[in-house]
């Protein structure tokens, strides 16, 4: 066996363990076509040596592009599996049958997908820090959700900037954490590596110069490209050295024209930043090369799965650029691809915060109740919020400066497993004034932990 398949084989065994969190006598289904023709036998190696049951099942190109790749065989093996791994085509035309399977009811399993998976993405891509990028997606989150207002400003070969704006919708469109760890009935992308969320559909305006990748093409070196959007909606796209219309949108074109959506596929759908630093190049697969580090990406179509309003299941279009500016509400966030932003700055602190109107707390509201599921815990006495994804998939993140998380354990631990309590019995547990608890709780109900 040579190195990198040694590598892969390693990259199989990590999948099945660390990202779908297999155990000995699992079933494990693998969902594979042509364009994946080598994985049946990796996985079928690295399921033995974790003695985890290997089951898989072929499915066409044909049949995905034609919608009938939904078997009852398929169905079956999908209920009966522990972990999946859809490691398909990333072709737009076959795209509904991945979205079919991440957008209906889930099966109790976990759902990988590796659209585009090759070789060498399982040998490089998938042995990384996982604690690493579990805190810099949750750090990336907060600013997310407290911004306004998004600015990338990127930069053409010419040393001529252009810029897109764009709305963030806050609590509203909470972000979502790629992380390669899937938890049961969610699904996610693997390799793990970005935090990406849904902007306010008709907020895009502007220009936004792409040096990475649109979907399956790249437009790398001469070939950067230019997408033009207004009122949320791409208007013009042409390559920057010849005027001439892009390759890949002729496809997204027709692709959406033949399932009836022509008025859905131009809209923006996502916005996210990737943070894996063991890819290394854009290899022209849309969700390996989104969660390269030192890019952002903007795509356009469906994204009704991922908290937002836009459904188009035959068009999910995710367009990479490399080295990028990024501004939150005027504050540099990400300059030349670097994460520059300090979170310490975009996290609250209880004693000073400000809620917006409507969410003030005052002692006069006499109960508090608790949301289900709403926070998690932490073992050095910390709290972090926690939001349940239209995938299935968690999203954690800090509420607060290091204070602020210890005071928010103490109070949510004083409810003793109830799920209300008053707001006297919390003043006398903390030993607070008013004022500062009042504070703490409108942080805590704008983050949906508590409410009245």
């Amino acid at each position: 066996m040579n190195d990198i398949n040694q590598a892969a084989a390693s990259g199989a065994r990590i999948l099945l363990r660390k990202c779908l969190g297999l155990n000995e006598d699992d079933i494990f289904l693998l969902i594979f076509d042509e364009t994946t023709q080598e994985f049946p036998e990796i996985f079928r190696q690295a399921a033995a040596a974790c003695g985890i049951t290997c089951e898989q099942q072929f499915v066409s190109r044909k049949l995905q592009a034609e919608g009938k790749a939904l078997s009852i065989e398929l169905s079956e093996s999908l209920d009966r599996s522990r972990g999946v791994l859809l490691a398909t085509t990333d072709d737009e035309k076959c795209s509904q049958f991945r979205i079919a399977l991440t957008s209906g009811e889930r099966s109790n399993n976990a759902l990988a997908t590796m659209p585009g998976g090759s070789v060498d993405i399982l040998a490089t891509a998938l042995d990384v820090d996982y604690d690493n990028i579990i805190q810099m997606c949750r750090g990336l989150t907060v600013p997310l959700i407290k911004a306004q207002e998004c600015r990338i400003t990127t930069i053409d070969s010419h040393s001529q900037p252009h810029v897109l704006t764009f709305a963030l919708g806050g609590m509203e469109r909470v972000p979502i954490q790629s992380l390669g760890i899937i938890p049961l009935q969610a699904w996610g992308n693997v390799p793990a590596g970005e935090t990406f969320v849904a902007p306010l559909e008709e907020s895009a305006n502007g220009e936004y110069l792409i040096n990475g990748a649109i979907g399956t093409e790249k437009v790398t070196g001469p070939q950067e490209a230019l997408i033009v959007f207004e009122r949320g909606r791409v208007v013009r796209q042409f390559y920057l050295h010849s005027n001439e219309p892009i390759e890949h949108f002729a496809q997204l074109t027709a692709t959406a024209l033949r399932n009836g959506h022509s008025e859905c596929w131009n809209i923006i759908a996502e916005f996210g930043v990737g943070v894996n630093k063991k890819i290394d190049r854009i290899h022209g697969v849309q969700l390996i090369d989104e969660k390269k580090y030192g890019t952002v990406h903007v795509a356009i179509g469906h994204n009704k799965g991922y908290g937002g309003n836009t459904k188009c299941s035959s068009v999910h279009c995710d367009m990479t650029t490399v080295s990028p500016t990024v501004e939150l509400d005027g504050r540099k966030f990400i300059e030349e691809g670097e994460h520059v932003y300090d979170l310490s700055e975009w996290l609250d602190d209880y004693r000073s915060f400000v809620p917006p109107p409507g969410k003030e707390w005052t002692m006069n509201d006499t109960y508090v109740n608790l949301y289900y599921d709403s926070y998690r815990l932490e073992d050095n006495g910390t709290l972090l919020a926690k939001h349940i994804t239209q995938s299935g998939r968690q999203t954690l993140y800090a509420i607060g400066d290091d204070a602020t998380s210890k005071l928010s354990y103490r109070l949510v631990s004083s409810f003793g497993g109830d799920q209300a309590q008053t707001v006297s019995n919390l003043r006398a547990a903390l030993s607070i004034d008013s004022d500062d608890l009042c504070r703490l709780l409108s942080l805590l109900h704008v983050n949906r932990i508590i409410r009245r």
